[in-house]
């Protein structure tokens, strides 16, 4: 028999350089899943409107709200809320432009014997002008002693100071002395006098008071008659002397 010849092993193949031209492959992407899909009933149960429960809120309080409202726009309509369409900044109130203006004679004298009250006679006396009954201290306003057409005894009393039992309106006083402010006013004898005469115009219309002020011209008629005294005056003796001198 003849030998069959073996067939020459062919070579392995080479694996061949990519063309430069030829475009990179693509990189793999992962797959996406789709989204759930969702149930019917779900989708309802999102689309439907939510309802709140819950205490409503008391009447009652509204209405006081509103009432309290309402009191406080009648303040502010009524007062303006305390100010004043006449002042206007820097000013701050009515009294503080009117002590501004120009004054007479006599609103001098009520400025300047408001101070001297307010520096002398309120410790006593009181700012209201009503006295101390607890301590038998004669009421000022309303008193016949302050309204006497002419202010005489008046002048002697706050020069000289007064002592024991007077009736001012009725009532009975006295058991407290009156000092004599007058004399111990600071100054000379010309500024005493204007003191005297502007507390005295201050307390003759203050607290309802109508009474003609004081002149300087009186105190200095009386001042002189009197200035050799040093005693206080007592309600007789100045009942005793005419109003007029």
């Amino acid at each position: 028999m003849k030998k069959r010849k073996k067939r020459p092993t062919p070579p392995a193949s080479v694996p061949m350089p990519p063309h430069p031209a030829a475009p990179k492959p693509a990189p793999a992407v992962a797959a996406v899943a789709a989204p759930p899909v969702r149930k019917a009933a779900s989708v309802a149960a999102e689309t439907e409107p939510v309802v709140v429960t819950g205490t409503p809120m008391p009447l009652l309080p509204i209405v006081l709200l509103s009432v309290l409202l309402y009191i406080g726009y009648l303040y502010l309509a009524n007062t303006a809320g305390g100010f004043s369409a006449q002042v206007y900044d820097p000013y701050t109130s009515v009294k503080q432009l009117a002590d501004l203006q120009p004054k007479s004679a006599a609103d001098e004298q009520y400025a300047q014997g408001r101070k001297v009250y307010a520096y002398i006679c309120v410790q006593c006396h009181q700012e209201n002008g009503k006295g101390n009954p607890a301590l038998f201290i004669p009421p000022l306003a309303g008193s016949e002693w302050v309204l006497a057409e002419q202010p005489g005894r008046l002048i002697r009393i706050v020069s000289k100071g007064l002592t024991g039992p007077i009736k001012v309106a009725g009532a009975d006083y006295g058991g407290a002395a009156m000092f004599a402010a007058g004399d111990q006013l600071p100054g000379d004898e010309e500024q005493k006098v204007q003191q005297i005469a502007g507390v005295l115009t201050y307390i003759r219309s203050s607290w309802e008071n109508k009474a003609p002020p004081v002149s300087l011209d009186q105190v200095r008629t009386v001042r002189a008659k009197i200035q050799d005294r040093t005693d206080p005056w007592t309600a007789d003796e100045l009942l005793k002397i005419p109003e007029n001198e």
